[in-house]
């Protein structure tokens, strides 16, 4: 049996996916400690996933690398490590403060 072209067009828009990036939107919430983020969720349904699912990866790389220094310095035992580890700790955050912000200006 052949659909008419009327109908094939509705069943196709309709047997998208609601939320594209499914699988690297949970990957980042699970890397970030998160158990779910709405806002994000819900920009992901929308014509600007593109953009956001390219801010939420940079934000998710930024907050696992501040992180991995957070481990580091808390393990550092001297002084001048302790001083690297610290510069290093505060750029990582700015970074991670700054796309988070960057992030959010678009879920807005």
């Amino acid at each position: 049996m052949i659909l008419p072209d009327d109908v094939l067009c509705i069943i196709r828009e309709y047997s998208k996916p609601r939320m594209r990036f499914y699988k690297e939107y949970k990957d980042a919430i699970k890397k970030i400690e998160l158990m779910d983020w709405p806002e994000v969720r819900e920009k992901l349904c929308s014509s600007l996933a593109d953009k956001v699912i390219r801010a939420l990866l940079n934000y998710t790389y930024a907050f696992v690398e501040t992180e991995d220094v957070k481990s580091m310095y808390s393990v550092a035992v001297h002084p001048f490590h302790q001083r690297f580890y610290s510069i290093e700790l505060s750029r990582h955050t700015l970074n991670r403060d700054y796309l988070h912000d960057k992030l959010k200006i678009l879920l807005a």
